[in-house]
């Protein structure tokens, strides 16, 4: 994949990623592969403003018949800001599902933006951290057997440090770690957001290719 580096977001469309794959596309694509099954229904079973449950009755090659529910949702974007150390930035989140706070790369959905925009604003929201130069390291599947979610991976660089504001249902500290730090994090169980961990390998690979010029 080609990489996108500016030194600002707004002068740049960086969409080239699709957004959220529609109920239709799914269905479209479910029938013109070497799926495993054929799709004979498909509908909403339920949604709201951020997520739609999509439910699928299929045929599977021996006849018998199923269903398959999977989430409908927008890409999302994760940010791995560098402060001049060479310390990457990590915020502590509130993460309902499992009633525990986190810490984790800062990021969330993209709500229809610009790449490199969205990415901008929730690094200022969750961390008060403002940085100049950007670019896109790649992105990847969030979970692909339950969802249609992609990741965007952000890499933000030349950094200055805002004043931090928590935020009471969403995050509550933030700090910068070494890459070091982080493997030690991840290894004793500290750093177990899979979204995180993915951008950060993208980071590291970044990194290598770096040194090999």
């Amino acid at each position: 994949m080609s990489k996108v580096r500016i030194q600002s977001p707004e002068k740049i469309d960086c969409t080239y990623i699709s957004q959220a794959i529609s109920g239709v596309f799914c269905y479209y694509i479910k029938m013109n592969s070497d799926s495993p099954f054929d799709v004979t229904e498909t509908r909403v079973a339920y949604e709201n403003p951020w997520i739609k449950v999509r439910e699928d009755k299929i045929v599977r090659k021996n006849g018998k018949t199923g269903i398959y529910g999977y989430l409908e949702v927008g890409e999302s974007v994760v940010v791995v800001a560098v402060d001049n150390e060479g310390k990457v930035c990590l915020v502590e989140s509130y993460r309902h599902p499992f009633s525990e706070w986190y810490w984790e790369l800062p990021g969330g959905g993209g709500d229809g933006e610009n790449i490199l925009l969205a990415s901008k604003r929730e690094l200022e929201e969750e961390t008060g951290v403002i940085a100049q130069e950007w670019e896109v390291l790649g992105k990847a599947r969030v979970c692909n057997g339950l969802s249609t979610e992609w990741q965007v991976n952000v890499l933000a660089r030349n950094v200055s440090y805002g004043d931090f504001t928590q935020q009471e249902d969403e995050t509550r500290a933030r700090k910068f770690v070494s890459i070091d730090e982080l493997d030690e994090m991840i290894q004793n169980g500290e750093f177990e957001d899979n979204q995180s961990i993915t951008a950060l390998y993208m980071y590291k690979l970044w990194l290598e290719k770096q040194v090999s010029l």
